[in-house]
């Protein structure tokens, strides 16, 4: 059961691997755009300055899947060795620890 739901979500899992491998340009693309446009830069502060905002500006935010992609193969991992144990990872989940191994493979 829990193999095929992994498996359902880990298009949507590869996806944090593609933003990682971009996120650098991102920030650079960013950058360059607070820098060339003022209005741009303006609207971003006045966005950051709100209360709501204080504690998390926009390159917080951008930061956040990048963080996320490394904890979930330990979750994943941990996930295995506990289904393991109980008996809960059954024939055919084979596929479950596969699409793991190609997740640590992204976040790396």
């Amino acid at each position: 059961v829990y193999a095929k739901e992994f498996i359902r979500v880990m298009p949507f899992l590869k996806m944090y691997s593609l933003y990682c491998h971009q996120y650098t340009k991102g920030l650079e693309k960013l950058s360059e755009l607070r820098s060339n446009s003022k209005e741009i830069d303006l609207f971003i502060q006045k966005r950051e300055a709100r209360k709501k905002n204080q504690q998390c500006g926009l390159q917080s935010l951008l930061i956040k899947p990048v963080q996320r992609i490394c904890k979930y193969p330990l979750l994943f991992r941990e996930l295995i060795k506990y289904m393991k144990k109980s008996e809960l990872l059954q024939q055919g989940d084979e596929d479950f620890t596969k699409h793991v191994v190609e997740l640590e493979e992204a976040a790396g």
